[in-house]
């Protein structure tokens, strides 16, 4: 939603504007992310599916450069693009170790 593309919400090291919104369910993490990328909003929307519902210690376990590399994405992204995925991956993991 609109409402949530603020700055609290704005995940830093993407070159692109990236926001995520986490939730934590029942023990299991919901979260929502968007972009100002076309591209890159498909590649989260990936990230989202795979991210869904897990628990904070199996987010933190979550090895995305192995699952990209499994899906024959990891050498399609540029550098930049994957850092950026990286770095949303890494902002998941910090606002689940906060709760």
């Amino acid at each position: 939603a609109e409402t949530d593309k603020t700055e609290a919400n704005r995940v830093h090291g993407c070159e692109s504007l990236v926001w995520l919104v986490a939730e934590l369910v029942d023990g299991q993490w919901r979260f929502k992310a968007s972009s100002d990328a076309r591209l890159l909003r498909g590649l989260l929307a990936l990230l989202l599916v795979r991210v869904q519902g897990l628990t904070s210690q199996e987010l933190a376990r979550l090895d995305l450069r192995e699952w990209f590399t499994q899906l024959g994405l990891e050498r399609q992204l540029s550098p930049s693009r994957s850092n950026g995925l990286h770095a949303v991956l890494q902002r998941m993991a910090e606002l689940a170790s906060t709760r």
